[in-house]
């Protein structure tokens, strides 16, 4: 998954002590998959000693995408669909929002119009702008745990605004998560590992048991997807639902562990 990859450029951007080394990967991490983005300003304004990295960053993705959208000659407007579509994509959510969905499925409400669900799926945007200030506001980006720590919280708040979550963006929080269990919250532990009980749970039963990960070897899974589908179809929908709320309220108590933590928890 293009997560995953991009994660790992995240992270090197972490490890890196040279800012435009930090440049480059977080650059490699945007052009990957956009998602990385919302790191950019805790990721740039740590330590930072030369400030045109900034601006490295920043053209690093946007030039190689250029480069890749005219090498195999892709129209500009491929592009630009691509990035609305990741922006205010709406349907079936590993989230708290896919209560839209579910009540629709139950025939319980109507399909909301079009509009409305690309009005909600723009939530994050402004909703992630201010947690960013808020993260600066609180932790000032100056040290490791601090950067950290923010980019857990803007993580968190993508995940509980954007209106389309999917199980690969669980790997943000939780390649974040683990460091900071392991180096400066364990009390947290138990949060992680529910969390990440939840997203597996998510995972097998909207892939019908990951019988959909057979597709290089079995052409014919969705015969079988099929078969589960009209056997399980309401259940799988009810998990997928219960699942996804339940995810958003753990998202919801790790920011507020977050928001709740002073200056002892990060090492001042």
């Amino acid at each position: 998954m293009f997560d995953a990859l991009a994660m790992a450029f995240v992270m090197l951007s972490i490890m890196a002590a040279d800012s435009v080394k930090r440049s480059f990967w977080a650059g490699m991490s945007i052009f990957v998959k956009s998602i990385p983005v919302i790191y950019a300003i805790p990721s740039m304004l740590r330590k930072t000693t030369k400030p045109w990295s900034i601006v490295l960053a920043a053209l690093f993705p946007a030039l190689f995408s250029i480069v890749a959208i005219v090498v195999m000659g892709w129209p500009l407007s491929t592009a630009t669909v691509t990035l609305a579509s990741t922006a205010n994509k709406g349907g079936e959510s590993m989230s708290a929002w896919d209560l839209f969905f579910y009540l629709s499925l139950l025939g319980v409400m109507p399909s909301l119009p079009s509009y409305v669900y690309e009005a909600l799926g723009l939530v994050w945007i402004p909703a992630l702008a201010i947690f960013t200030a808020i993260a600066y506001r609180k932790f000032r980006f100056e040290q490791d745990n601090a950067v950290v720590q923010s980019m857990i919280l803007l993580t968190l708040a993508f995940l509980i605004f954007k209106a389309r979550i999917v199980e690969q963006y669980a790997v943000y929080l939780l390649a974040l998560s683990v460091i900071d269990v392991a180096l400066w919250n364990p009390q947290r532990k138990r949060l992680l590992q529910a969390t990440m009980g939840v997203v597996m749970i998510y995972l097998i039963v909207n892939n019908y048991f990951l019988i959909r990960f057979l597709s290089p070897t079995y052409p014919d899974y969705t015969q079988i997807e099929a078969f589960l589908s009209q056997a399980i179809g309401p259940i799988r929908y009810a998990l997928n639902f219960a699942a996804g709320t339940t995810f958003t309220i753990l998202n919801i108590c790790y920011m507020t562990a977050i928001m709740r933590s002073g200056a002892k928890s990060l090492g001042k």
